[in-house]
């Protein structure tokens, strides 16, 4: 880590020198001491144990948005105690916002105080990793909330909104006042600013409740920064980030290499922006830039006018000009510049937050840059596949293969042909998927109305797979998610038609599982079926959680003077359905049911198994890959050790 950042103590702006008493400084202080809690002997000790035995596996699976803050901690001291560098990882995971984690914000910033009280030397010392899972702005968040306490966002959103901070936020001076609270860059107003305001005209007369206010924040900070040891270790680490990156940037500023310049000047505070006012970053990082020793005139120049001339160069000689080159859709934004946007520089995000602004300023153009967008990614990925080919997705395999028999898709649907044996032949001679049957809800429900109806290819693409991988008199048969038993014989016919064959099964809203079983008990006993050649699992494809899909059973419950109708619980009903394999001579080979929810919420692999019954919960193409390469079952500590498998996540260190 540099040391261009230096170890000097922060002088703050001119302010601080204001008198503002120490009850107003205190108010001002955070509750960081609650941000930091650690589990209790008798927490850790249950928690070591937990839902999946494993306190890593709780936290990776039980961690969610809507996680309280101290479970977390609770579960984070806990999985640290039990494995330091894999909670670290896990603790990473939860930002990871480039298809490598969670994404979880709040929760990675729970997590990261929490490591800046008991585990201070490993957070600075990874600095450098915020900015592979998160964003660069994460580092100035960190010190806000560390000096004014875990909830300090939380505190100031319930003010604005007693406020009527909905209303207020459209003004200009709200906006500028809070540019630093908004989720988009605070770089983007403050890149067009060309002076700094606090610190330098003098004060006259009795100071205004701004000043008095920017007093209160320098003050805070520098008592921290001086006091606290943590604090102070992190903000020279974040520092010297922030040096090293800008001072490169800067050189490829100078050299003409603007496709290298990163996005460091878009994520630094500007001077005198909220974050700069509660932080003082501004200033070590101008310090950082230009050094005393850097210049002959700042040699015997006084203090309070040296820090004033650097953090003007931080601003005019740093952050404009590289904040130009960046093109940043904010800049043209106030300025008004629409028709000169260049919407080919603006970040993924940046677009998501205006693209209704893009749409009613400069629609024309934005659209025919949308179009032109969508025909370059589709260009770029296919130069990508024939460069370095990438096995062929589920979805897109079936996509292919149900195009219509046209000229122009005859090569595209021989290509997902013989893609698709491929797939069938691997999976076959590894064993996978033998002797399962599935059940496919292709209702008119959610799976129809995922995006691109993806997540309804994927149920009647491993509807399809799994009948051609079973053996008879299994294969070649697909179950409709109904309330009766509806098995569906796939025998004759092309791929396209299979398909829309299990496209097209009459489903129902509920299924009947006990049916089912009993079907399967039926074809076993005709069949001649040994135990060997049971079925296995019974999958189910769906977009509802258990509870909901199955049919619940009823039974006549007499009673002296009226009959009603009463659910049976499944837990009653599988005990009977085990009495019926038990039977026919099957007591051993009862199958087991894994019930997918594809469009749930993502869970930590399958659940434990509760009456024959396993749940796995949300999709994504990587938990396809761990489904079909493990014979249908995703353990969860499978799913988290694949999810810090990365490369980024092999470069993160525990040290402390």
């Amino acid at each position: 880590m540099s040391s261009a950042a230096g170890d000097h103590l922060i002088l703050g702006p001119p302010v601080a020198g204001l008198p503002v008493g120490n009850a107003s400084l205190s108010a001002e202080a955070g509750s960081t001491s609650t941000a930091g809690h650690v589990a209790g002997a008798e927490v850790v000790e249950h928690l070591r144990s937990g839902a999946f035995g494993n306190p890593c596996l709780n936290f990776f699976a039980l961690v969610d948005r809507d996680t309280p803050p101290q479970h977390l901690r609770d579960l984070l001291a806990a999985a640290w105690e039990h494995d330091a560098l894999t909670a670290l990882k896990l603790v990473f995971n939860l930002r990871g916002v480039r298809d490598n984690g969670k994404g979880d914000r709040e929760g990675f910033y729970t997590a990261a105080l929490w490591m800046h009280q008991y585990h201070p030397r490993t957070l600075a010392g990874n600095l450098s990793a915020f900015a592979e899972f998160g964003y660069i702005e994460d580092f100035p968040e960190l010190l806000y909330r560390i000096i004014h306490g875990a909830d300090a966002r939380k505190v100031a959103k319930a003010k604005s909104k007693a406020w009527g901070g909905d209303l207020a936020r459209l003004s200009g001076r709200k906006r500028a006042r809070d540019d630093d609270d908004d989720p988009t860059p605070a770089a983007s107003t403050d890149a067009v600013q060309t002076e700094d305001v606090v610190g330098e005209a003098p004060v006259k007369g009795s100071p205004s409740k701004k000043v008095l206010k920017a007093a209160r924040l320098a003050k805070l900070a520098m008592k921290i920064y001086h006091e606290d040891d943590n604090y102070r270790l992190l903000f020279n680490s974040i520092t010297s980030f922030f040096v090293d990156n800008l001072r490169s940037d800067l050189e490829h500023h100078k050299s003409g290499k603007l496709s290298k310049i990163g996005l460091t000047a878009k994520w630094c505070p500007s001077p005198d922006s909220s974050f700069d006012q509660s932080t003082l970053l501004c200033e070590a990082i101008a310090r950082g830039l230009f050094p005393r020793e850097s210049d002959a005139s700042y040699a015997n120049m006084k203090e309070e006018h040296y820090i004033f001339l650097v953090r003007r160069r931080l601003r005019r000689e740093v952050l404009v000009p590289l904040r130009k080159d960046l093109e940043l859709p904010e800049i043209y934004m106030s300025k008004n510049q629409w028709s000169d946007l260049p919407y080919e520089r603006v970040a993924s995000e940046a677009m998501r937050i205006y693209e209704h602004l893009f749409k009613k300023h400069d629609e024309g153009r934005f659209t025919a840059f949308l179009k032109d967008h969508k025909d370059s990614r589709e260009a770029a990925k296919h130069k990508a596949k024939k460069a370095a080919p990438q096995p062929p997705l589920l979805q897109d395999i079936i996509t292919s293969l149900g195009l219509a028999s046209h000229a122009s898709n005859i090569k595209r649907r021989e290509d997902a042909a013989q893609q698709w044996r491929t797939l069938v032949d691997h999976l076959r001679g590894k064993g996978s998927l033998c002797n399962c049957m599935a059940v496919c809800d292709v209702n008119k429900g959610g799976l129809v109305k995922s995006e691109g109806q993806k997540l309804l290819k994927i149920c009647v693409g491993l509807g399809f797979l799994i009948s051609e991988l079973s053996s008879p008199p299994w294969t070649n048969s697909v179950h409709a998610f109904a309330s009766n038993y509806f098995p569906l014989v796939l025998s004759v016919g092309s791929y396209r038609e299979k398909l829309n064959f299990i496209r097209q099964m009459p489903c129902e809203e509920r299924f009947n599982l006990k049916k089912v079983f009993e079907g399967i008990i039926t074809r076993a006993v005709t069949s001649g079926v040994t135990p060997d050649n049971m079925v296995k699992t019974i999958f189910i494809f769906t977009d509802k959680f258990f509870e909901k899909a199955s049919v619940r059973p009823v039974e006549l419950i007499e009673h002296e003077d009226f009959n009603p109708l009463s659910p049976r619980p499944w837990h009653e009903e599988y005990r009977r359905v085990c009495e019926e394999f038990k039977r026919v001579g099957f007591q051993d080979v009862v199958p087991q049911i894994v019930l997918w929810n594809l469009k749930g919420p993502r869970s930590a692999g399958l659940t434990a198994t509760k009456d024959g019954v396993m749940t796995l919960s949300g999709y994504s193409d990587e938990l396809m890959r761990l489904f079909l390469e493990n014979n249908g079952v995703v353990e969860p500590e499978d799913e988290m050790l694949d999810a810090i498998a990365g490369d980024e996540y092999q470069k993160l260190q525990v040290i402390d």
